[in-house]
């Protein structure tokens, strides 16, 4: 999800049709954004992995922070 956001956000700060993001959770349960627990054993098995995860999110935290859509025409 993380690699994903940042992806994501990316393709849309080049696009010029885009002009707000709303981030939102799918499904009908509430959503936190927050770790998964349940992959922490694989995700964050070694310290490498572990240092690869925190990356890959603050990545997708600053790109949240500072996206910027183009500006209106």
């Amino acid at each position: 999800m993380w690699a994903a956001t940042s992806r994501i956000l990316d393709e849309f700060a080049k696009d010029d049709e885009v002009r707000v993001v709303v981030l939102t959770g799918a499904g009908g349960k509430a959503f936190v954004s927050g770790a998964d627990i349940s992959k922490f054993e694989s995700e964050r098995a070694t310290l490498d992995a572990t240092r690869h995860y925190n990356t890959t999110v603050e990545k997708a935290y600053a790109g949240c922070r500072s996206f910027q859509s183009p500006p209106s025409p």
